[in-house]
């Protein structure tokens, strides 16, 4: 914690005085410090007492040996027993508590929002309430970033009660506010005194509602009351950041070193602990174990296994006469339990859903729920009108009917919670890291006609073995009891199972699915998988969530994966696939088979997939993930064990060359739309776990950049164009991972044109916004010039690579114009901010003349002319780099210089004072805009500067001919059985990029397949319906996909599995016939002994052999 005086905070003021700190048990980080470790000490060092206790443990006795409580990690709502706790007990035991003389801080301790219900119930005694309403600063120099960690948003005040002793020697205080880690506004009567608001400037919105916000300006978030002889405060802000921040030590004591936060705090412990009346003597408590086995490696017990629960039989997607069907939801679950289902999701079509039924298909399904069966309440919408593809979110607590941007329903479920399908989540308006993990998808498995899909799974495999991880679900279109019956006993159709202790429990334990690391779903047409889930010593406990996750910062640690199928006929196949290949097949031919599979931690794998097959044709899947977040950034501070916005493999949205080499961005890019307000976002993907010593982290592209202004502004004697529209809240995301695997005839990446003619949006837009309110759908009409451009998006390579824009721009002048004075440029055409400036060291520049300068970034705004195809890049060391590098049209003048804490950069023309244009005068550029991540250990800016730099051999911004073609994965035949890759014979391997998908066919099922190079040895591949997919490692590997091991006969099962030396064969005759054959190497693999054997195998006979390697 950072180092602050006693004396000068005023600590001292609590000589003698007993502070009692109250969490709930399971929240909080388990709670296992309600009070800081650190802070604690401080208090003490003072002259305190402090001690903490759960919710459970308060007693009259205990709370009279305290002169102050005060509350973090209020109890969950869906917890019936605490909420019984703290209505019937913990309630009444706090107000005797205050009205005889004690001082009770509150703390809004919000997960998600979840907690302001029971909080809420609590507070509504002394009246007051706490709305979810995010705060939002309109005034930028009151915004900020914490130091240690960018990633929360801080707001700065002085907005405060300067009458209250609360504030005596406090000017200002700096408060969090990250969105789910923020402040919250309140709502109070006229017995409270507010002591602290925000600025004149702050206004509270609600986004994902249609309802208006509370405040338009200076919302309260701290205030004060007297009850009976003592006093009670509400603070909302989250305990992690001052008082209750043990795990969280990232932003280990920093909100104290803002502005007068730590006299705030110490003034507000003085004052309500000032008039306190405690008569008994207090010593030091030890009543909740600090030292309890709660730290990163906890093995997982038994009770905590979630797939040691038995699985229960579900149906999806059942429509009632609430949205169009023609049976209520009652006769719905009458059918459903009559024909063996254990738990029913409803998925009512939004377009006829009416605004008053959501709330009775809520109550219609608690009614037939029970301890035996379980109905979920769901909306299926429609998420992106052009690709029709469309979603059902389950178990939201509201949902807003006429929600037009759908990328606030990630905010709705992370706010009421539930859980979201897809059919297509690579087509999905909402990418799948963007949804906190929520993420299922639809599993299609009969037509409209009745006949069964036997490729239902295709586009789940593919995304599976390239980052991505949903839960697959069997989703049907139901509205009629026959058709329940019918599909229950229908054979070769997908069924979903969920795992929870009871039917009942169902409905508790789906929407909490969320990342999926232990697998509570599957899907079947036959077998059941009873257990799927993994083991070791390396298993961290989530302490927010209170589930159990493997981590993977150990690399030699050993996992264990752990299964049991069983089916009505026997399972004669099961498979494990480590990402995309399969690590592990047996051929048990058995009614029960139980697996135990040890895995040494590369760091390298994401999830493990089971497969199994039995003898009827049925199969099922389910999934198990390793790590929660992926293996991008550890425990970092944030407000869980995970960061869910990161992916690491690239894919196909734009593509261009460097040096050779396809490159590629996977940065999310998201437009805020409309003229004037045409801003690019960028959220940096991380390609590493390691964190550089100054905060941040190594690798991420993007840097610091924040904020990439793409509307041209010019300065004439009449003004400058244009007056700031109202404010669009329509955004989308363009060259995201969403984009990962597509079916065929799915449009990838394209071109974004914008212009003027397009009254202010990209066409994307268009169906949206002929939904939107008009304050969000008009834009002002532009008075001097028209601009038109288009742009295009790049991709980065795992290592750190750039996020590359390339754009076009033409502004034409739409009446005469005259040039006034400015101190900036006469015409900006692009301008760039960062978020801290600390950390942007150089500037580096082709100015006139071809002069190469590097200079130290300019602390005032400077202007700096470029040289034809000039250039101007910004150092961001330890974390990356930004540029422009101009392409084409008049050289550009730079500025550049720091303001308010952050870095801005902008290129344009710094015209004539006074000179004149021409009605239809244009001015036309081409830039790159490139911006990179430094991975460690190189320095990747000074080689791309230096390919860059130079204007005669600057490289050209290409499409990648794969993208153009719409092939994805990229796609190569086997001939004779395998694929020879060769850097520089292999045309095939130049289309595909370090990190992507290959999908290769011409193979068999039965026979083992290997992607086989001297470097890595054989490592096995799955193969179904003749293909298998292969990630290509690197660029410049010699490799062999294929079968390894062929025979003349084709109906031979061959297992190939490599072993120390060489390969080890299981040939297997499954036929009834006798087979008089032999199996052979294929002299595709070099690497392979030349080896014949013949075999002569009778039914069912089988034979292993060992193969040297050169």
């Amino acid at each position: 914690m950072t180092e602050l005086n006693i004396n000068e905070s005023g600590l001292d003021r609590l000589n003698g005085k007993a502070i009692l700190g109250v969490c709930a048990s399971g929240v909080a980080a388990e709670a296992r410090f309600a009070v800081d470790p650190d802070y604690k000490q401080r208090l003490e060092a003072a002259g305190a007492v402090v001690n903490q206790a759960y919710y459970e443990q308060l007693s009259a006795d205990l709370l009279s040996q305290h002169d102050l409580v005060y509350l973090v990690g209020f109890p969950k709502t869906d917890s019936p027993e605490y909420i019984s706790l703290v209505e019937r007990e913990t309630k009444p035991l706090l107000r005797a508590f205050v009205e005889q003389g004690g001082g009770l801080l509150v703390f809004v301790d919000d997960h998600y929002g979840r907690l302001f219900e029971p909080l809420n119930r609590f507070l509504a005694d002394f009246q007051a309430e706490v709305l979810c309403e995010p705060l939002f600063e309109k005034n930028s120099a009151n915004n900020g970033k914490l130091p240690t960690s960018p990633e929360i948003a801080t707001l700065r005040t002085t907005a405060l009660n300067f009458r209250h002793p609360v504030l005596d020697g406090v000017h200002e205080i700096v408060v969090p506010n990250a969105w789910q880690a923020g402040v919250w506004p309140l709502r109070l009567d006229a017995g409270w005194e507010i002591l602290a608001s925000g600025e004149a400037t702050v206004e509270s919105r609600v986004l994902w509602q249609e309802q208006v916000a509370t405040f338009r300006q200076s919302p309260p978030f701290c205030a004060s009351r007297r009850v009976g002889a003592g006093r009670l405060a509400i603070f909302s802000a989250h305990s992690t950041f001052f008082l209750g921040n043990g795990m969280h030590r990232r932003w280990d004591g920093h909100f104290f070193a803002e502005a007068q936060n730590d006299r705030f705090l110490a003034n507000l412990l003085v004052w309500l602990a000032e008039e306190s009346t405690r008569k008994q003597a207090t010593a030091s408590l030890t009543l909740i174990d600090e030292n309890q086995t709660m730290d990163w490696f906890t093995s997982v017990p038994p009770e905590k296994q979630p797939m040691t629960w038995p699985a229960h039989k579900g149906m999806v997607g059942l429509r009632s006469s609430l949205s169009g069907g023609s049976h209520s939801v009652a006769e719905l679950c009458r059918a459903a339990k009559d024909a063996g289902f254990s738990w029913v999701v409803f998925a009512e079509k939004e377009e006829e859903f009416p605004d008053a039924n959501w709330p009775r298909l809520v109550a219609e399904c608690e009614a037939e729920s029970s301890e035996t069966f379980s109905a979920l309440p769901g909306v299926d919408f429609l998420a992106r009108n052009d690709f029709d593809n469309r979603g059902i979110v389950i178990l939201p607590r509201f949902w807003p009917r006429k929600l037009e941007n759908r990328r606030f329903i990630i905010q709705m479920i992370e706010e009421g919670g539930g859980f979201l399908v897809f059919s297509q989540p690579s087509a999905a308006h909402i990418p799948a890291w963007n949804n906190g993990g929520f993420q299922g998808m639809e599993i299609i498995t009969y037509s409209g006609e009745g006949e069964v899909i036997g490729k239902a799974f295709d586009l789940y495999e593919k995304l599976q073995a390239h980052d991505w991880f949903q839960a697959p679900i069997a989703r049907y279109h139901v509205t009629t009891p026959g058709q329940i019956a019918a599909l229950a006993v229908r054979k070769g159709l997908f069924h979903t199972y969920a795992a929870a202790p009871s039917p009942g429990q169902v409905r508790d334990s789906l929407p909490k699915i969320e990342g999926m690391e232990y697998q509570e779903l599957f899907v079947s047409s036959g077998p059941l998988i009873e257990q799927f889930w993994m083991e070791g010593p390396g298993m961290i406990k989530d302490i927010w969530e209170g589930r159990y996750y493997a981590w993977s910062l150990v690399p030699d640690e050993v996992m264990t994966l752990h299964c049991r199928v069983s089916g009505p006929a026997p399972i004669e196949e099961l498979q494990i696939w480590d990402d995309d290949r399969v690590c592990a097949a047996q051929h048990p031919r058995q009614a029960v088979v139980d697996f135990a599979l040890p895995r040494v931690n590369d760091r390298r794998c994401r999830s493990y997939r089971l497969v199994a097959r039995d003898g009827e044709g049925g199969e099922a899947w389910s999934t198990a993930r390793r790590v929660r977040g992926s293996r991008f950034q550890a425990h970092g501070g944030g407000d869980r064990m995970n960061t869910y916005g990161s992916h690491y493999f690239p894919h196909p949205r734009g593509e261009f060359t460097l040096l050779g080499e396809r490159c590629s961005a996977s940065a999310t890019m998201l437009f805020g739309l409309g003229w004037r307000q045409h801003q690019l976002n960028i959220y940096p993907p991380v390609a590493t776990v390691d964190f550089h010593p100054e905060g941040g982290e190594w690798g991420a592209p993007a840097g610091r950049v924040e904020r990439v202004h793409l509307n041209p502004v010019i300065q004439t004697t009449e003004g400058s164009e244009i007056e700031r529209p109202l404010e669009s809240r329509l955004g989308f995301d363009f060259a995201s991972h969403e984009a990962a695997v597509l079916h065929d005839g799915i449009h990838h990446f394209e071109d974004v044109n914008y212009t003027a003619a397009l009254d202010g949006y990209i066409p994307y837009a268009r169906p949206h916004l002929e939904k939107c309110s008009p304050g969000v759908a008009r834009y002002g009409e532009t008075r001097l010039i028209d601009a038109e451009m288009s742009y295009r998006f790049g991709r980065w390579r795992p290592e750190g690579g750039p996020v590359v824009m390339r754009m076009d721009v033409k502004v034409t002048a739409k009446r005469d114009l005259e040039i006034a004075s400015c101190d900036g440029l006469s015409l900006r055409i692009l301008a760039l901010e960062t978020d801290l400036d600390r950390f942007v060291s150089s500037l580096h520049l082709l100015a006139p003349g071809s002069e190469r300068r590097s200079m130290d970034y300019p602390e005032a705004f400077s202007l700096l002319p470029l040289g034809g195809q000039g250039y101007v890049a910004a150092s961001e060391q330890p974390y990356g780099s930004f540029g422009i590098y101009q392409v084409a049209g008049a050289p550009f003048t730079a500025r550049a210089g720091k303001v308010s804490g952050h870095c801005e950069l902008e290129v344009g023309w710094q015209l004539e004072t006074g000179a004149r244009f021409a009605k239809g005068y244009t001015w036309s550029a081409s830039l790159l805009l490139v911006i990179t991540g430094t991975p460690k250990g190189g320095d990747y800016f000074h080689r791309l500067h230096e390919a860059l730099a130079d204007g005669e051999g600057r490289w050209t911004f290409t499409r990648g001919t794969r993208a153009d073609a719409g092939a994805y994965p990229v796609r190569v035949a086997a001939t004779d059985y395998a694929v020879a890759f060769q850097r520089v014979a292999s045309p095939q391997l130049n289309e595909c990029g370090v990190g992507e998908l290959l999908e290769v066919s011409g193979l068999k099922d039965n026979w083992s397949v290997l992607a086989f190079d001297r470097q890595r040895g054989g490592r096995p591949l799955g193969c179904a319906r003749g293909v298998a997919y292969w990630t290509l490692p690197d660029f410049d590997l010699e490799a062999v996909v294929g079968h390894p091991v062929i025979s003349e006969c084709e109906d031979l099962e061959i297992q190939v599995v490599p072993r120390d030396g060489g390969l080890q064969i299981w040939t297997h005759n499954p036929t009834s016939q006798l087979v008089e054959s032999g199996i052979r190497t294929n002299p595709a693999f070099p690497a392979l002994s030349r080896f014949l054997q013949t075999l002569s195998l009778p039914p069912g006979a089988s034979q292993e052999t060992f193969i040297p390697l050169h």
